[in-house]
């Protein structure tokens, strides 16, 4: 009986699952049609800072499923966990390492569950970034939200650009404390993809957010399809954003093109060096990015310039003093321009040439009158290209012995190579004739000026060589010469003088010449710096010098011989000195300290003038304040009244001094100021 029951159930339930078949769909003859495989992500991207970590994204599937990120380039800073998992409610962790390169990268993960798959993009800020912790975003064509956050603690705005407000609209901040901005991106219903930016502003400073956005096709986006690469090469940097895998072609004929594996750690970028070209003519190739399956490619065309040349059969010319033509051909492959260095404008000319289609170039040089050689630059350039050429020219040779000078001549070399007015001077300042002598003649030939006299010239007056002295080099005196007047040998430009045998005496300004750093002949020191006369100094080749000792054999200084002395700073004046003479050391803007020697005995009142740098007076306790602050001398002399005699402090050497008391024993009054 239980046997029945048992046989009459079993038949009862067979008939009862093949009419659940029949009713819900079923063939009819059994067979179940497969189920529909399925993948819910609650996110499609993941979004690291710079310092990395890491991010959890959890969905369900209807089957078993599979994670792996796309492609090996991101394997040394991006890795999941687990790999693969049950149906059902399923989750994986992203870990990123901290991102120490100055690039944003990418990376694309795919989960796959049967015949379903989505994917999730990871993006990490690169190094150092201020504003934002992404800078790029794609969605896909069905839309969705884009969440900002904004690393600030300044106010900040931002604004979508023009092309995509229609597409792109700000949904406001979640919390403005979190600085997280939210904005919604809209279906996208046409087939092409596209892209609009985000910026955020605060003051001057800026970060743009791209926001790229797929078609409803699967699809390859280049960000830019042409790069323009100089002959010198570089590396370009290939932004490609797809939704399927990308394979690279770089044509096989284009071994000048290759991928830099090294720094394509993002999956979304792709990074190519480019050889320098060193041929003469342009050249180009295109990247194929391809996805074989869905039949895709674009192509990024790189075209590079050609090297630019300009070639020459020499660099170098040089010339005699007496000059020429300088003819030279060059080759090249770019339109060419010619400019001559400044310095040599006035004795390299360029001549015109017919032959302009054979790039025959033609110069003429000029004739050297200077002392001294010269060299000057020629320089052709075109495109990128730049060659130059040196000129040389040799000096025009003076043979001059100074020790020959006639007593009845005196002998000049000008920059010029002209005539030098002699009467100027006299002219201007309605002197007396410029000698004691008169001129027989004055004549410039090869390079020597000379100017000749009825007689042993003995005499030259006031500003004779001055005013327009700078177009005076060297001045060779003969031994006759006795007197110098007021500027007599002023000049700027004057490097050398021979001082004469016979001089006696050398009055204000007689042999003021900024530029001189020897003086030649006699009456000079062991060195060629000073002009002394029986003991007396007239006058100081300065030109270079800082820090100075008189030599032992002065013992006067002359008025304005220490004169306009720009450099110098520190003086020390020998032992052996007794007289510095009415404005002896004036007008020296740096100097700084002066030590005077004990055989010292008098010392006029009138020095130091524009001397505003002083800090320190040495030596001689009647001349030194014991501070070594103040220079003081006794007055006493039928020319001041005889209730001022006493010693007066004369000059205070204030430089860096806010507050000084004058020492007991001193006097101040208004004929002399206290300047410092």
């Amino acid at each position: 009986m239980k046997k029945l029951l048992y046989s009459l159930f079993a038949i009862l339930a067979i008939v009862a699952c093949s009419g659940d078949d029949v009713g819900n769909g079923g063939t009819g003859g059994g067979q179940t049609p497969p189920k529909q495989s399925q993948i819910t992500l609650d996110a499609t991207a993941a979004n690291f800072a710079t310092e990395g970590g890491e991010n959890t994204i959890t969905f369900t599937s209807t089957d078993a499923w599979s994670a792996e990120i796309v492609n090996n380039r991101a394997d040394d800073w991006c890795w999941i966990e687990p790999t693969s998992g049950p149906a059902g409610n399923a989750s994986i962790k992203i870990s990123t390492t901290a991102n120490d390169t100055p690039d944003e990268r990418t990376a694309s993960v795919i989960i796959k569950a049967g015949t379903a798959s989505k994917t999730v993009k990871v993006s990490q800020k690169q190094k150092d970034a201020l504003t934002v912790t992404s800078s790029k975003f794609e969605i896909g064509a069905e839309g969705g939200e884009v969440v900002v956050e904004v690393k600030a603690n300044i106010d900040f705005e931002s604004s979508i650009d023009e092309a995509a407000k229609e597409w792109i609209q700000y949904e406001g901040t979640r919390a403005m404390k979190t600085t997280t901005l939210k904005f919604l991106i809209a279906q996208n219903e046409d087939t092409e993809k596209r892209e609009g930016k985000i910026v955020i502003k605060s003051g001057e400073f800026n970060e743009v957010v791209t926001i790229y956005q797929a078609g409803d096709e699967p699809s390859i986006v280049i960000s830019k399809s042409e790069y323009i690469v100089p002959s010198a090469g570089e590396t370009i940097a290939v932004e490609v954003k797809s939704n399927v895998d990308v394979s690279v072609e770089i044509p096989s004929d284009a071994g000048w093109i290759s991928e830099n594996t090294t720094r394509g750690v993002s999956t979304n970028t792709y990074y190519f060096d480019i050889d320098e070209n060193v041929d003469y003519d342009q050249r180009s190739a295109e990247i194929k990015f391809t996805n074989k399956e869905n039949n895709l490619s674009e192509v990024v065309t790189v075209v590079q310039s050609q090297k630019d040349a300009i070639v020459l059969a020499k660099s170098e010319y040089e010339f005699g003093s007496e000059g020429g033509d300088l003819n030279f051909e060059i080759q090249t492959n770019v339109d060419i321009a010619v400019t001559i260095s400044d310095n040599a404008t006035d004795w390299i000319k360029q001549a015109e040439t017919r032959g302009l289609e054979t790039k025959a170039l033609h110069f003429v040089i000029a004739a050297c009158s200077a002392e001294e050689s010269r060299e000057g630059t020629i320089t052709i350039s075109g495109g990128n290209a730049v060659q130059t050429i040196k000129v040389k020219q040799s000096a025009y040779k003076v043979e001059v012995d100074p020790e020959s000078v006639p007593d009845d001549e005196i002998w000049y070399i000008t920059s010029d190579n002209q005539v030098y007015d002699i009467n100027q001077g006299a002219e201007f300042y309605g002197l007396p004739q410029p000698f004691d002598r008169k001129v027989v003649s004055h004549t410039y030939k090869d390079g020597l000026g000379v100017i000749k006299f009825d007689g042993p010239v003995t005499v030259i007056n006031n500003f004779t060589f001055y005013t327009y002295a700078q177009r005076i080099k060297n001045i060779y005196l003969p031994d006759t010469i006795e007197h110098l007047g007021t500027g007599a040998i002023y000049g700027t430009g004057i490097k050398t003088i021979r001082i004469p045998k016979n001089l006696k005496f050398v009055d204000p300004y007689g042999l003021e010449n900024p530029e001189l750093t020897t003086f030649t002949g006699h009456n000079i020191s062991e060195d060629g710096k000073c002009v002394i006369v029986d003991g007396t100094l007239f006058s100081l080749a300065d030109k270079g010098l800082v820090n100075y000792t008189l030599p032992d054999e002065v013992k006067k200084i002359e008025m304005f011989a220490i004169f306009n002395c720009t450099e110098l700073e520190n003086l020390i004046l020998n032992e052996g000195l007794e007289t510095i003479g009415q404005e002896a050391i004036t007008l020296c803007p740096k100097l700084k300290s002066i030590t005077f020697p004990n055989s010292l005995k008098s010392a006029e009142v009138s020095n130091f003038r524009n001397c505003d740098s002083m800090e320190a007076f040495y030596g001689n306790e009647e001349f030194c304040t014991p501070d070594n602050r103040c220079f003081k001398s006794y007055l006493a002399n039928s020319q001041i009244p005889i209730e001022w005699h006493g010693y007066w402090i004369i000059k205070f050497a204030g430089a860096g001094v806010t507050e000084y008391t004058i020492p007991e024993g001193t006097q101040t009054g208004t004929i002399f100021r206290l300047k410092g």
